[in-house]
């Protein structure tokens, strides 16, 4: 009898090992699923954070491009807007005779000989007026004229930026594409008739193509001082060659350029004197405007 006791404790004992077992299958499973539920979560929220990332990113980039093309397309509009107020201000400015006398801008072409073909290009700084020949460069179909190359920018030259952020470089580019032929006195004064004391006469003599080209190069892929050297003008380009702006953009570097066409007039105010005899009236009005004329006149021929 105490044998069988034994046995029997001993298949108690496998039981209770098998309940054990059992219970510890079930919780295992449970944690499994828990795992997976927890994991699909963590997917889910990392692929809204992906995507909110990557929505930000792109707003940011939009912004950007459109910061700097606004950025760039000021610049450009401001050398365009130096040149007008300089040409259309005052003429007693020593600027203006600068940009008119024989070594300046507009001076070239209309003092000059065989200077319609000719492209005039400067960098433009807004604190300073680079409208002579030495500092322009002046080329042709054929290439440089007159040996004429000290107008282009340099991004190593902190004085070639457009202000003084350094951060825009600005390049002008200037050819007439239309001439006009001077009138002569004879013909400013045909058309006046008596007692007429004064008048404007406005007679065009140039049409320019104004091409501003801006960019930014600290954000080029490589260098771009030899892009500033290119023409402005396709037709100047030869064999497979760039323009400026052609240049600028296939080394990354943003750019835009403003193109405009303006007209370079002559405004010339003529002066008519007649002898009214021994009216008060009339003399009283028209002396002092003629001894004005004569003297300008005098002035002139003197």
């Amino acid at each position: 009898m105490k044998q069988m006791q034994i046995k029997n404790v001993k298949k108690s004992n496998v039981k209770l090992r098998k309940v054990v077992a059992i219970q510890v299958s079930r919780r295992k499973e449970q944690e499994g699923a828990a795992l997976i539920a927890v994991l699909l979560f963590l997917i889910l929220i990392s692929l809204a954070g992906v995507m909110a990332v990557k929505q930000s990113s792109t707003d940011l980039k939009l912004a950007t491009s459109d910061q700097i093309n606004t950025l760039l397309l000021q610049s450009s509009d401001a050398g365009n807007q130096q040149l007008e107020d300089v040409v259309n201000g005052d003429v007693s400015n020593s600027v203006y005779d600068d940009v008119f006398s024989d070594v300046g801008l507009f001076g070239h072409y209309i003092l000059g000989e065989e200077t319609d073909d000719n492209e005039y290009t400067y960098c433009f700084n807004n604190s300073t007026d680079k409208y002579l020949k030495v500092h322009a460069t002046v080329r042709n179909e054929a290439g440089l004229v007159g040996g004429m190359n000290g107008g282009n920018c340099n991004p190593a030259t902190k004085a070639d930026y457009a202000s003084s952020r350094k951060i825009v470089m600005t390049q002008m580019d200037v050819i007439p594409t239309e001439v006009f032929e001077a009138p002569s006195k004879e013909q400013l004064f045909k058309d006046y008739l008596d007692a007429k004391d004064t008048e404007s006469k406005t007679s065009k003599l140039y049409t320019f193509n104004i091409r501003s080209t801006s960019t930014l190069p600290a954000y080029a892929d490589s260098d771009i001082t030899s892009c500033f050297g290119n023409t402005s003008v396709k037709g100047y380009v030869t064999g497979t060659g760039k323009t400026v702006e052609e240049c600028l953009k296939a080394a990354n570097s943003p750019t835009q350029t403003l193109f405009e066409e303006v007209e370079l007039s002559n405004v010339t105010i003529v002066t008519m004197c007649k002898d009214y005899g021994d009216d008060p009236f009339a003399e009283k009005r028209y002396a002092a405007l003629c001894k004005k004329a004569e003297a300008e006149a005098e002035a002139e021929g003197g």
